[in-house]
């Protein structure tokens, strides 16, 4: 059993739209610094990923749903 299927589907999709709007603030905050900071692009890219990963994986593809009809 992996660590995503032990957190409730509701809780995990919090905090994946969570990692999504703390990535993409990090970004943001790195671009309007006159000093780049590698380390807060690069952390800010990995939070971003992992929360689009957790939205993605919630997500059904059109084949599975039409099996799920029949």
């Amino acid at each position: 059993m992996s660590s995503f299927q032990l957190m409730s589907k509701s809780n995990f999709q919090r905090l994946s739209y969570f990692c999504i709007l703390l990535g993409a603030v990090m970004l943001i905050y790195d671009m309007t610094q006159e000093e780049e900071l590698l380390f807060l692009k690069v952390l800010g890219i990995v939070i971003l990923m992992f929360g689009l990963y957790g939205i993605s994986t919630g997500i059904k593809s059109k084949d599975n749903k039409e099996e799920e009809h029949d």
